[in-house]
């Protein structure tokens, strides 16, 4: 239904790029990190990724069947048009880097399969790498009365089932009330939204849905506790990666906490495998690195797809994500720390019943002796048997940025010890990054001990006949020595 008159005209144009193509077998080889410029077609069932592989597109038809194998990655520079099935396996990756909104269509199916906490005793905090999972659905085994949400606006546990939802929790029929929901509560899994759920035999999680892609938000709200709650402090929301793949934490704390949207730090739940819910703790990190929990494993850099976490607002605004945030580091919730071109230095406190926290120290430019929402994060205490953080007047955090060490200079900070069960107690020196130079001295004012850990170094211990909490015995001490010029120096 378009005229055309003389003196009128259109122009056509193609792109030309190469196709891979899969019918059974791939065209040649199967695609990869280098084919960018060239479209993936699958024609054909059993179609499968088993390394990190790139496309400019990828179109899937009817009879298509797709599988990202584990520890794989297919990076889409712009759209998908997905009319067969797609696969995503743990650990896998669907990677898609254009900007701005959604660009993908399709009327086929995409099946993320995520492993979890296996002990029903112990929790995850999910968040669906989909649209519309169904909760009930994905969380089939679990006992309904046992899949939170948390209430930001309200700053509150509840529910996210529709009011006057029926079900049976442990055998005892349950039906949800308008007061025991969150607003809006529906059902089905809210894209970026965390989602608190304890494990299941095998551990598997399977989302089904159109995948989340392009610019996303979320509401975040900064408001008082109520009270009433058996937590500190206020502004907590519970949230998470929306994608089929991980984000890079850098990227997405420089645009949330860059644009003063949340502060302190993200925190990752961190619940023992063995299902002791009273050693659960927070893994925790921020601008100036990442520390462990309990489990003594850190956040890697990178937060995987459907892991959930907590952040703290600054105000009522939305929290952002978006694709430039997107990678393939997805092979699991937490591993070996990250480095950065600053000095790190970690350390722990540890007691012979097995208990375990460490807290990081960073030293940085940008960092001053007081509380800095970019580089300092709190300490939040989910372990009942133990805590460990650095002092600024009397609050303990997790993460401490401060201005550096110069030569000939000491510089003090004081430390929270807090452990429930007596016994031996050591503080060791964990690990450190750029600080060849850099003395670590563990103070006890109370023996008045001045002692130097290091990583080669045994730690320092200390026996208590009965659970400690201080906040003024232990200090760490961090020191560079002078510099020494030689008399061709002084020529120099």
């Amino acid at each position: 239904d378009v005229d055309l008159t003389d003196g009128d005209y259109f122009t056509l144009a193609m792109v030309s790029s190469t196709t891979i193509s899969w019918n059974g077998a791939w065209s040649s080889a199967q695609p990869a990190s280098t084919d960018g410029d060239k479209k993936v077609y699958i024609d054909g069932a059993s179609a499968s990724i088993s390394n990190t592989d790139a496309a400019c597109g990828c179109l899937v038809v009817n009879s298509g069947d797709l599988t990202i194998n584990a520890s794989a990655a297919l990076q889409v520079e712009d759209y998908i048009i997905n009319n067969g099935s797609v696969t995503i396996n743990h650990t896998g990756s669907l990677v898609q880097n254009h900007s701005g909104a959604d660009l993908n269509s399709g009327s086929g199916s995409y099946t993320i399969i995520k492993s979890g906490q296996t002990s029903t005793s112990a929790f995850n905090i999910w968040s669906s790498p989909v649209q519309s999972a169904q909760i009930s659905s994905v969380f089939a085994s679990a006992n309904p009365c046992d899949l939170y949400v948390f209430d930001a606006a309200n700053q509150s546990w509840t529910y996210d089932f529709a009011p006057g939802y029926s079900t049976t929790c442990n055998g005892n029929a349950v039906t949800f009330s308008a007061a025991q929901v969150i607003s809006g509560g529906d059902g089905i899994m809210d894209v970026a939204q965390g989602y608190f759920v304890p494990g299941a035999a095998g551990g598997s999680r399977s989302f089904t849905g159109d995948i989340n892609n392009g610019d996303i938000s979320i509401p975040v709200y900064h408001v008082s506790n109520p009270g009433g709650t058996n937590w500190t402090g206020d502004d907590w929301n519970m949230v998470g990666n929306p994608y089929p793949s991980s984000i890079d934490f850098t990227a997405f704390w420089t645009e949330n906490n860059g644009n003063g949207r949340i502060s302190d730090g993200v925190y990752f739940w961190d619940d023992p495998a063995d299902g002791n819910y009273a050693s659960s703790d927070y893994a925790t990190c921020n601008g100036s690195g990442c520390t462990a929990s309990n489990s003594s494993i850190t956040p890697n850099g990178s937060i995987a797809s459907g892991q959930g976490f907590w952040v703290v607002a600054n105000s009522n605004t939305n929290l952002v994500f978006n694709n430039s945030m997107r990678n393939s580091s997805n092979s699991q919730f937490f591993k070996s720390q990250n480095q950065s071109d600053f000095t790190q230095v970690w350390v722990s406190l540890k007691n012979d019943s097995g208990f375990y926290n460490q807290t990081l120290i960073s030293f940085l430019d940008q960092a001053s002796m007081g509380y800095d929402p970019t580089y300092d994060a709190h300490k939040e205490e989910a372990n009942e048997f133990i805590a460990f953080g650095s002092l600024i007047d009397t609050s303990a955090y997790a993460i401490q940025g401060v201005n550096p060490v110069y030569p000939g200079s000491d510089k003090i900070i004081n430390l929270y010890v807090r452990s429930e069960v007596a016994g031996e107690h050591s503080i060791q020196l964990d690990q450190s990054n750029l600080a060849d130079d850099l003395e670590v001295f563990l103070v006890d004012l109370l023996t008045g001990d001045d002692v130097l850990i290091s990583e080669q170094n045994s730690a320092y211990s200390f026996s208590t006949s009965q659970p400690i909490n201080s906040k003024d015995r232990f200090q760490l001490r961090f020191t560079k020595q002078d510099i020494t010029l030689s008399d061709d120096d002084d020529e120099d």
